[in-house]
């Protein structure tokens, strides 16, 4: 089923709210819908290719380790996709009771394991990503344009409103075609492009002053493995 939509929605109709999203990874979609609730139409610009597939994307590195979804985010999901939780598990996703089912090891040893309401799912982050992504794309106010890259911000003459975006699309060999440069008009644009975001210099080419970041080390990094299963008979 082909589903993931590309379409010119650089025009806007007469009365029509427009917000833009950059970005299509799992905070833009979820972005995208909640502005469904307060706009006419809602642009997702991706610079991937969007697959109708749970299949990796090279925006996405980390997508390949192990996930799980924790409580307060399968909650959020159900909350906005009502009924996503049964989607999940009738496309894999397995099911756990995290005081249960896990073995947790900690500075004090073994943690005790009893049975909870607290229920997770363990998954790969390409299925929970195709999961958003497929209920997010039958709302008919959300447009999808993959392949291109945002560029730049467009605002007003004397630079007090930012009103869209500038927009390069990617060479296409299926379409034989060569990048070019679009103007996306928007009543409200939200950056949600992750830690490679371009704002701050963006709002400096404004004559902003790039917003004061705070970075906090967690001290935390994880790895993940494969391993081929192997019964020894003896």
């Amino acid at each position: 089923m082909e589903w993931i939509l590309d379409v010119d929605s650089t025009i806007t109709q007469p009365n029509e709210r427009h917000a833009l999203v950059i970005g299509g990874s799992i905070a833009g979609l979820l972005a995208a819908q909640v502005l469904t609730k307060y706009f006419n139409r809602v642009t997702i610009i991706e610079r991937d290719h969007l697959s109708a597939q749970p299949e990796q994307r090279p925006g996405v590195p980390q997508a390949h380790h192990f996930h799980v979804l924790l409580k307060r985010g399968l909650d959020i999901l159900e909350q906005l996709f009502p009924g996503i939780q049964t989607e999940l598990a009738a496309s894999g996703a397995v099911a756990i009771n995290a005081s249960a089912d896990y073995l947790w090891y900690g500075l004090g040893g073994w943690t005790p394991r009893f049975n909870s309401d607290l229920n997770v799912y363990s998954l790969s982050r390409n299925l929970l990503e195709w999961i958003i992504r497929r209920r997010l794309a039958t709302n008919n106010r959300v447009v999808f344009v993959q392949a291109a890259i945002v560029t730049g911000l467009l605002s007003n003459p004397n630079k007090t409103q930012v009103t869209g975006v500038q927009v390069r699309r990617k060479f296409d060999e299926r379409q034989n075609n060569s990048p070019r440069q679009t103007d996306f008009t928007a009543d409200l644009v939200v950056d949600a492009s992750g830690r490679n975001s371009l704002a701050p210099g963006w709002l400096e080419a404004m004559g902003y002053a790039p917003p004061k970041e705070t970075v906090i080390n967690s001290f935390l990094g994880y790895a993940s493995r494969l391993y081929e299963r192997y019964c020894w008979r003896i």
